[in-house]
């Protein structure tokens, strides 16, 4: 079955609202949680947020972040929609794996440009980056650390599940507008 061009943009639609609120809930979730846990649990935090700084983000990613998102999955998802349909994948298993694909796909590139710069930085003998998070090193000398390179793991990985999940948006409110659209 064949999907209707205006409920393909739709579903994209929705797609990059939930890709963006996935990428901000995973990169401000755990600010938010340092937080929650000093109030509630007593703990100590060693990098206090400031409110300010935290308001700053959040409207980095409201105003840079979404029109981005709602910029970024149409191009990309609607050729990939198209393609996938002339081949007959129109299930939502499809949908799950071209977007989890997608993101994959995303979250190594990004990891190969860290690479790439951290090369460039390691090579030069008058740069030097050095990173710590949690109190333990991340990057040395531009190139990420064991640690480092567990986080970027783990961003590859909350990409690529962002990925699934934007897919079954866009296929679930294409599948719902077809459904109103062709009650059958």
């Amino acid at each position: 079955m064949s999907t209707s061009p205006s409920s393909k943009v739709a579903g994209l639609l929705m797609a990059s609202i939930v890709a963006w609120a996935l990428t901000t809930l995973f990169d401000i979730g755990p600010i938010i949680l340092g937080a929650a846990g000093e109030r509630i649990m007593g703990f100590e935090n060693l990098t206090p947020m400031d409110p300010v700084q935290l308001r700053n983000i959040v409207t980095l990613y409201a105003f840079f972040g979404l029109p981005v998102a709602v910029v970024f999955v149409p191009l990309v998802g609607y050729p990939i929609w198209k393609r996938a349909e002339r081949h007959g994948q129109t299930t939502l298993r499809n949908a799950l794996w071209a977007g989890g694909l997608v993101g994959l796909i995303l979250g190594f590139a990004l990891a190969a440009y860290i690479f790439i710069y951290g090369l460039q930085t390691m090579a030069n003998p008058n740069a030097s980056f050095d990173s710590w998070t949690y109190g333990y090193q991340t990057m040395d000398d531009g190139m990420p650390t064991v640690l480092g390179w567990s986080f970027q793991l783990m961003d590859v990985v909350f990409t690529g599940v962002t990925g699934a999940l934007a897919g079954l948006a866009a296929w679930t409110v294409a599948a719902t507008m077809n459904r109103r659209r062709n009650p059958e």
